[in-house]
């Protein structure tokens, strides 16, 4: 028998993110990749209302393929990356085969949908979902649109069983209601037994949807996060997520995992277990020359309370640490590098390390001195400030202390080969200067 996993396109550019690699990985080993997954081409021009609090953006056609194709290109790198670097056994996998629904409802009308499947369907079943009494007694009510998604994922099941046998429906378990109404309609036209599996939307240790804190989601694809940001964010996860996380995205088998979180536990300054993880899943979603690079990209960085601070610069002995730990708490953190390594960021990739930093383009013209890049990029709001605290050495540029406030801009020293030049004023402003 083969297996179906539901994924819908929502109103977002490139719909997958940290928790669809669950439901990814799922696919790759516990299915021995023998499913098919199934891309909303049609239901996408719907939305699915599971989950949410109000009706999605509605999409141009257009905008929907564009999403479906990003969607495939996505899903099919994961899994070659998959049986590239995580495949150890001899034999090969088969090729996942993924299915766009508008493949059938485009050849279909509505009198037949609704004549011939939605008989099937009972009112009473339909709004006792969650997913609709939530909406229902929300203020903004909800559509007919959103109110019958549910037939149309139930027909998706019953096309897929009956064009390739499928017989498992794997979802998050937000889609549990869809996922029964599928079932209840097989049950009704058929003898085939079906089942229906749900794997648990990943969360953090306070509960919030996991990738998708302050409505920001982490994606898979590069053009929305970039890797060094994949890769940043998985590093950054609390203690208490890492071993937790570590057992849902890696593929390491338990017992190896507690290795990893009680060297963690031992000497949690190093972050074995986070960066462990942020490897596995920037390998498994980008690739091999992606992952090192990011490692190519790690920083030396302090994080320490301002006291602390304050009594290592008087001691002249700063904790060093690696890039990756960005504090989740109000500290005060300060990063320095090698040039070489900032030179490889883009504008995108230092504004994130750099979280807060001002980014401005200006034009470098012959003769530009210190004193200029600080006007023209608003470090100052007068040329006083710029040139005491300049002098006082409060400035500094690519992470190396500038004093001189008429000494000229050169490529070589002042620029970096990415055409930026990262610019600090004190110990936490700083700035991205790309020079155009």
């Amino acid at each position: 028998s083969r297996t179906v996993e539901n994924r819908e396109i929502e109103g977002l550019a490139y719909p997958l993110h940290s928790t669809n690699l669950i439901l990814d990985e799922n696919e790759n080993v516990l299915w021995k990749r023998v499913g098919y997954l199934r891309v909303g081409g049609a239901t996408g021009l719907i939305g699915d209302p599971s989950g949410r609090t109000n009706e999605r953006i509605a999409l141009a056609p257009s905008s929907v393929n564009e999403n479906s194709a990003s969607i495939v290109e996505n899903i099919r790198r994961i899994f070659n990356n998959h049986e590239q670097y995580f495949w150890k056994k001899g034999d090969k996998l088969h090729e996942i085969r993924i299915v766009n629904n508008y493949e059938w409802y485009s050849k279909l009308n509505a009198v037949d949908l609704v004549g011939q499947i939605g008989r099937h369907f009972r009112m009473g079943t339909m709004l006792s979902r969650q997913s609709v009494q939530s909406r229902l007694t929300s203020e903004g009510g909800m559509s007919f649109t959103e109110f019958c998604y549910q037939i149309f994922q139930a027909y998706d099941w019953l096309q897929l069983l009956q064009t390739h046998d499928c017989r498992f429906q794997v979802g998050g378990n937000d889609q549990m209601g869809n996922i029964m109404s599928g079932h209840d309609l097989i049950s009704r036209l058929t003898k085939i037994k079906v089942y229906g599996l749900t794997l648990p939307l990943i969360t953090s240790e306070s509960g919030d949807k996991f990738g998708k804190s302050s409505g920001s989601a982490v994606w898979l694809d590069s053009r929305k996060t970039s890797p060094f940001q994949l890769y940043q964010f998985f590093i950054r996860v609390k203690d208490s997520d890492v071993g937790k996380l570590l057992k849902l995205f890696s593929f390491e088998p338990p017992g190896t995992i507690d290795e990893f979180v009680q060297k963690h536990q031992t000497k949690p300054e190093l972050r074995i277990a986070q960066k462990k993880l942020a490897e596995h899943v920037t390998l498994l979603v980008h690739g091999e020359l992606d992952s090192r690079k990011i490692e190519e990209l790690e920083l030396k960085a302090w994080r320490t309370d301002s006291m602390a601070l304050k009594r290592g610069e008087e001691r002249g002995c700063l904790m060093e640490r690696k890039v990756s730990i960005l504090p989740c708490n109000p500290v005060l953190p300060i990063y320095e590098g090698s040039l070489e390594a900032l030179g490889k960021l883009n504008t995108s990739e230092l504004s994130h390390l750099f979280e807060g930093a001002t980014v401005c383009e200006l034009l470098l013209e012959p003769g530009t001195t210190l004193l200029d890049l600080a006007l023209r990029a608003k470090c100052f709001a007068t040329a006083g400030d710029a040139r005491r605290i300049i002098s006082a050495g409060g400035f500094y540029i690519n992470q190396q202390r500038a004093t001189n406030i008429d000494e000229v801009l050169s490529t070589s020293t002042h620029i970096l080969p990415n055409n930026v030049s990262l610019v600090r004023v004190g110990k936490k402003n700083y700035y991205i200067v790309k020079w155009l």
